[in-house]
């Protein structure tokens, strides 16, 4: 028995030849050699183990699939739980339907949009929405995806998130320096004009209004990068530096610079 499924074997590479897919022709030789043998069950079964599942696909387009992704983080959840009642049901499908197509950004811009009309874009509703909400998504790097997202929605205001690993100390100013801006404090409900900084866990938030310019100031600690994210409704600007002991004003402009 042994013998006759070798010269099976054999015969079949031989007239199957070589195949990048070496999985799909053992398949065929096992089947075949069973089948030879009068082994019917033992062939279904082999078939069975040997295919692979097709992928999960959506959508009533017979032209067009569309592959459906994992259920939405957490984060979209947390956001969710802040719009108004009356409204959240649509919202929440709105954003289900863009996050399951592959476009989580334009999911958190929905609920970005949802949250940001209940509060006139309100620099302080974002502030606390960055301290108290936003940690849900994780780290820096996934803070950040959510939140570039968000501003989308957010119309009328810019965001500057950066870490603070690297830094001895921060601070931020209007562009003429007559208006030094203080830290908001926890729990403030209505903090003052110049309280305009958020301070979360290794991570600083600036809500401005669109179009308003000001200034960052850092001084590095030479003990990490030093990451900072601009963020308005149409434009994101990334820059990172490295390590050192240094000092940088950053201008933060608030408005895409004209092309």
């Amino acid at each position: 028995m042994r013998f006759q499924k070798y010269l099976l074997t054999v015969m079949l590479m031989f007239f199957t030849g070589t195949s990048a897919f070496a999985g799909q022709m053992g398949a065929s030789a096992d089947i075949l050699i069973h089948r030879a043998l009068g082994k019917t069950d033992d062939a279904q079964s082999i078939q069975n183990i040997h295919q692979k599942p097709a992928p999960v696909v959506s959508g009533t387009d017979t032209q067009k699939t569309t592959t459906v992704y994992a259920s939405m983080p957490n984060i979209y959840a947390a956001a969710l739980a802040l719009v108004n009642e009356s409204e959240r049901e649509s919202v929440k499908t709105a954003a289900e339907d863009f996050y399951t197509n592959g476009f989580p950004e334009k999911a958190a811009s929905v609920i970005g949009r949802a949250i940001g009309k209940e509060c006139d874009f309100s620099l302080h509703r974002l502030g606390t929405f960055c301290l108290n909400t936003l940690p849900t998504a994780g780290n820096f790097d996934a803070q950040a995806e959510f939140i570039t997202g968000f501003m989308r929605g957010y119309s009328n205001t810019g965001l500057v998130m950066f870490d603070t690993a690297g830094l001895k100390s921060y601070g931020a100013a209007n562009l003429d320096h007559t208006s030094h801006w203080m830290n908001v404090p926890d729990g403030s409900s209505s903090p003052a004009s110049n309280e305009r900084i958020y301070v979360g866990k290794g991570i600083v938030f600036i809500p401005f209004v669109y179009g308003k310019s000001f200034n960052v100031n850092c001084v590095a600690n030479g003990k990490a990068n030093v990451r900072m994210i601009k963020m308005l409704p149409d434009f994101v600007n990334k820059r990172n530096w490295g390590a050192g002991v240094w000092e940088k004003e950053i201008k933060v402009i608030a408005a895409p610079r004209a092309k």
